[in-house]
Formats: structure tokens, sequence, C-alpha cells
């Protein structure tokens, strides 16, 4: 049975040297500071620096439920979850010398060494180098090379499960989600997902406005529900537990989060759930059972997980984890066997009587537990003891790759997708995402202008399926709002799938008037501010007082840099205006104006565009000032915090564009002023600008 996700399959995890994709010509990297040296420094361990892991004082110890209550997705619609023991195409990981090579090594073997599978392995690498020590390493202990597939990028640590790409499905096709990781000090990790999905995955990437640890808390079960901990709201002191089921929802297709006390730090130092629970199937699970003389509170926590796991219809199975000395620390180390991987029909596990016979007794046992909970699948033993005094095991050095079984080919008509003015003699990017059980072959392009009735117009076929074409919008006779996209994907089997733009989007020839700051500058568009303290200093607030000096005060020569999208380098390029340096505890913000000169009522389209990126990989936002909602929005009627038109985190330039369609009014106020707010989250950090536009495609002359 196959199980490849062949779309990304075909594409593979490319080095530089064999890439057929190489990086989007639009962007740069910055010369941010490089990974972490664990050679001189030693490898970093799972927990990170300046997040909390302490249980606050009261806290309940008993789960709760939380359900979204709305759905708006950010994208060209809505997103499903991937389960834990969904199928999957392989296992990605990160290899270092330096950082467990033996532990990731034996995992490569025992996912690709079989030949009667094609499970597949995907590994980021920092350099060629790194890769050949890979390649001997990995061959030593059994792996089959031609299942492996190298990433060459720059990274920091070994715990993939934590930052790296969060795989969701759109019409069963995938997409990759970023969310904010451990910026302080695991730069190059956080931007690990975004170079996956744009440079070597080729996917959608949707970068969620939240700190989170990938799938390292968040475990997805059944009916779009997942078990988090409430690490995660610890993480997020602003938001709500209802916010953050929303922020869920929208971008992983998750509906319900059953959210669990995270284990103390005298216990567990990450406060992931990974570290003490599996989802088996739909009905099962896996619950870590503390031997006795263990932390009181820990047994409280698992206990009540149990029943509360019962009562939401779960087998409940349980393994044997302890807290113990390890030579490599001064502290007790969780020793748990919850922080597994599954691939397919096999579950590969931590042991730790390889390194310390005491605890072969307790490997037995939860091996056995395994065997008894999934009788369907094998069970693979790693030797996990050098590791685990890191605080992780397995599951935290891992990411599942989906798969698909059915040989139909999935598809997902991403952009344009309804709604949208394409102005006649303009570039429009095409975009998709395919994934089949074989291989796709090639992308066919088509478009209608009946409504999605015919399509006898043709934008392009037999492209290969890297999930982007540029299209140059046709002239038409006259303006059609009524044209729909159809994307077409073929298998080498001779399967055809094939999706339509969620909604249809309009065609016309009209004049574009540009306003940017090659000219008027400071006259009647204008740059403004440099900090606030965070988002309530923004929430309602037009004007904040905070970023009230105008730009070409701190830089003379700020205007000019930001009016041509010129900046080739990293963050002493020229041609670019950096921020003043936020002081502590303050965040990056600007506000820029722009007086537009046309009638809203001939507006067709507003396209606001700022291009840059926030420093140490920073989540970076653009708004716009909603003056019905007297708040910053996203230009489609909601307002407030990350309701943003467009959002970026990475360490190079990236174009964020936002468009209004209806409702002018509701944006450029009585003066013709339009607002825009570019807002840098994390704390600070400079922000990046190269060039920044609002375009209006409008009626007349």
């Amino acid at each position: 049975m196959r199980l490849l996700l062949l779309a990304i399959l075909s594409l593979s995890l490319h080095s530089p040297a064999s890439a057929q994709v190489q990086a989007r010509p639009d962007v740069s990297p910055s010369a941010e500071p490089g990974a972490w040296d664990e050679q001189r420094l030693g490898p970093l361990p799972r927990w990170g620096n300046g997040l909390p892991r302490l249980l606050p004082p009261n806290a309940t110890l008993r789960p709760r439920a939380v359900t979204a209550g709305s759905f708006m997705p950010p994208t060209s619609g809505p997103i499903d979850s991937v389960r834990e023991y969904d199928p999957v195409g392989g296992i990605l990981f990160r290899y270092s010398e330096y950082a467990w090579p033996q532990v990731v090594a034996d995992c490569v073997a025992a996912i690709t060494g079989d030949p009667s599978r094609d499970d597949r392995a995907w590994v980021v690498v920092a350099d060629a180098a790194t890769q050949a020590q890979a390649a001997v390493r990995f061959a030593g202990a059994g792996a089959d090379l031609s299942k492996v597939d190298f990433a060459l990028l720059p990274s920091d640590s070994i715990w993939l499960t934590d930052y790296g790409p969060s795989f969701v499905l759109q019409s069963g096709a995938p997409a990759i989600v970023d969310g904010n990781y451990y910026i302080l000090s695991r730069i190059n990790d956080n931007f690990v997902p975004a170079l996956l999905a744009q440079d070597h995955f080729l996917l959608p990437l949707y970068t969620l406005g939240m700190t989170t640890s990938a799938r390292g808390n968040l475990l997805v079960g059944s009916g779009r529900s997942a078990c988090i901990s409430t690490i995660t709201e610890a993480y997020n002191p602003g938001f709500s537990s209802q916010y953050i089921a929303q922020l869920f929802q929208e971008y992983m297709g998750i509906d319900t989060l059953h959210v669990f006390p995270h284990l103390p730090s005298v216990v567990d130092l990450t406060g992931h759930i990974d570290m003490w629970m599996v989802l088996v199937d739909d009905t099962t699970v896996i619950i870590s059972e503390f031997v006795p003389g263990s932390n009181a509170t820990a047994i409280q926590i698992t206990e009540n997980a149990v029943a509360y796991m019962e009562g939401l219809g779960y087998t409940v199975f349980r393994v044997p984890d302890h807290v113990g000395p390890h030579p490599q620390a001064s502290w007790g180390v969780h020793y748990t066997y919850a922080n597994c991987i599954r691939v397919n029909d096999r579950f590969l596990v931590p042991t730790y009587g390889g390194g310390d016979p005491s605890k072969r007794r307790f490997d037995r046992a939860a091996l056995a537990v395994f065997q008894a909970a999934a009788p369907h699948c094998q069970i693979i033993p790693i030797p996990s003891y050098d590791i685990i005094w890191a605080a992780g095991a397995l599951h935290c050095i891992s990411m599942n790759v989906p798969g698909r079984l059915e040989a139909v080919p999935a598809v997902h008509a991403v952009a344009p997708d309804g709604g949208e003015l394409l102005v006649s003699g303009t570039t429009c990017d095409v975009q998709w995402t395919a994934t089949d059980d074989v291989k796709v072959r090639g992308i066919d392009l088509l478009y209608s202008l009946d409504g999605g009735q015919s399509f006898p117009h043709v934008i392009a076929q037999g492209l290969a399926n890297d999930g982007r074409e540029p299209w140059t919008v046709p002239y038409l006779a006259a303006p059609n709002d009524q044209v729909v996209l159809k994307v077409v994907a073929h298998d080498v089997s001779g399967n055809v799938g094939e999706d339509l733009s969620a909604g249809s989007f309009e065609i016309r020839d009209c004049p574009r008037t540009v306003y940017d700051f090659s000219v008027n500058a400071g006259v009647d568009r204008w740059g403004w501010g440099s900090i606030t303290n965070n988002w309530g200093q923004l929430d309602g607030i037009r004007s904040p007082a905070s970023v009230g000096v105008e730009i070409d005060q701190i830089d003379p020569a700020a205007y000019s840099k930001i009016a041509v999208s010129d900046a080739t380098g990293g963050s002493t390029d020229p041609n670019r205006y950096v921020s003043t340096k936020p002081t502590s505890g303050k965040e990056s913000t600007h506000l820029f104006e722009f007086t537009i000169g046309e009638d809203p009522a001939a507006i067709r389209d507003v396209e606001v565009l700022w291009e840059g990126y926030g420093g140490m990989c920073s989540h970076t936002e653009i708004y716009v000032w909603d003056n019905v909602a007297q708040n910053w929005g996203d230009g489609r009627g909601g307002p407030g915090e990350n309701r943003y038109m467009d959002n970026w985190a990475g360490k190079r330039d990236e174009p964020l564009i936002g468009h209004i369609r209806d409702g002018i009014h509701r944006y450029i106020d009585r003066s013709g002023v339009l607002a825009v707010l570019v807002y840098t989250e994390q704390a600070g950090k400079k922000t990046f600008h190269d060039y920044v536009s609002v375009t209006i495609s409008h009626d007349g002359p």
C-alpha cells in the first residue's frame, strides 16, 4: 500500500546543487546571526529561554474543552487538520553531528531500511559537508539512502516537532502553517518552516500569529479536535482561551481544544503534552503513569487525564514514566515513553536500558503496552538514553509529512480564489497545491468567463507541480465578474483531479494609480513612528502618541529608501530603511498614510503593499484603519489584533499584500487619507523596510 505524499516527493527536498526550484528571486537572505554553534557550545536543550513553565498559583489540575466560536478561514478555503495517526509519506528530521546524531540515524534507518516499504525520511542539514556525514552515518545504521532527501538550510536545534512545518490539508492537498517559536535564541529554527514551504516543498504557507510549539504541544485527534497543554496559554498571555481556540480552528482545522494542565517544571521542563500522551487512533490513547513516589501534581494531572479521555470514549493504556538521575543533568530527568514516532503501521518507541540497565524493566513494560494498544502495528525500540536529559526524545525531533491513499490527485486552487479584481495587462500569480498517491506529472490551468459552466480558456498546460505560475491577465471585450479558475492535476497513472476557485473574480481593463514614496513624500503621504509598548497601544487608536515622529527625522534618507523595491542584501543593505531598535519591552510599529485623489465611489480595488521583514524572524503584520469599526483591521470588515491584511515571519524580504474591494469609504476618510499599520510583534526587534505602496484601480481616465 502506497502512503506517499508524492506531490511533495516528486519535488523532494532539494539541496542547492540539485534544486529544480531555487529560492524565489524577489527575496534575499538577511544578515541575521548564524545558526547556534553546536560544535563549540553543545546542543540546545528542548526547553527555551524566556518562556514560562510554572503552573499558575491555584491552577486547576483538571482538563477542559474549549470550542471555537467563529470561523473565518485566512486562506482560499477551510483547512482540515491532519491527525496524529493519519497516513504519512514519511518523517522530517534535522541532523547535526553534534546533536545526538545516532538517535536520528537509528530513526532514519528504521523508517527507510525495510525494502518492502516506501516510507521516506526528509532531513534538514546545514551544508553539504553535514549531508555527507549524515549519509555515512545513515547507511551505517542500515538506512536506504534512495529514500532519504536532504534540505540544506540553517537551523539551531534538533527539536523539529516544536519549530517545524505543521502540515494541514485544503481539499485534501497539503499546505504548511507556521507559528512563532523561541525567537530569543533560535532564530534560524523559527525560519525553517517558511524556507521548507517556499523553497523546498513548494507549498502554500500560512503564518499563524501566535506562539506555539507546532506539533510538540498539539496532538490532533478525531472530529477536528486536538489535545494541548496550558503551556500554549502561558506562551500567549494576551490571548483568551477562546481566542486561541479560534486561531487553531482557522489555521489548523481544529474545532475543539481539549486543554490539559502542563506538568510541573520539576518533572518536565517543556510543558508539552507529547511528553506524556499518545493518540493511537480515534478511540485509543496512551497516557503516562508515573511510578509511585513521583511528583504528586504530575500524578494528579495524568490521573485526571485518564478519567477525562475515558469520558470522551477513549480506551486508555498506561506506560510507566518516572523521573530519575542522568549523568548529563543535575536535576531529575523525565524518562518518557509517550514521546514516540508513528509511521503508518509502525511505532518507534524510546528506550533507556542501553544507557542504564535499571531502566530495562520499564522498557519491557512500555513496549508491551504499545503492542497491546496498537496490536496491528510493529513496535520498534530506539535507544534514547543519550538525548532524554535535554527534555525530549523521538516525537520531539520529528515531524510527520502527510500521505495519501486515494488514486485520484487531490487539488486545491489557492489564488485567485474569488472576489479579486484582476486588471488586464498586469501579472497575477496563479497558485495551487496538489498531491497524489503516486506522482503528479502535470498541471493545467484554465479559466471560465461564464461562472464555471465551461472552461475553454487556457492559462498554461503541462506545468510542473511547483505551486505557482505567473499569468498575464488578458484583455476582454467587456468587464467580466464571472471568471473562475480551474486547476487540473494529472498523475503518472492517468488519473485526473481538479479544483475550482472558491468563488468568481473579475477581469477589467481600468486605470491604476500607484501611490508610493518616489514623489510627494512628506507632502501628501507620510511615514510615522518607531515603537509602541504592545497591541494595547494600538487597539482602537488611529494615531498612537508613541508613533508621532516622522521617519525622515529618524533617518533623513528614509523616504528614498522605501520608494523603490531595490534592497537585495540583508539587514545592512543601504537601500533599506531600518527602524530604530525598540528598547526592552517595546515593539516596532510604523504608520503610513496616503492621500488618495480618486473618488471612493469610483474605486474598484485598493492594493496595499509593504515589503520587508521583522528582525530575528519576528512576526510582522500589515493592517488598515477601519473608520467604521474605529480600529485596525483586515480591509474586509474584520477588526482587531490578528485581523491583519497579510503577515510574514522570516529573515528575508517578503511582499505583504492586502486588497480592499468593498466598502471603500470605510478605509478612506473624508480627507482622502488611507492609513496603513506595520506591526512587528516581538519586543525589542527592528523592522527592515524595503518598499511601501498603495495602488488604486478605478473608473475613469
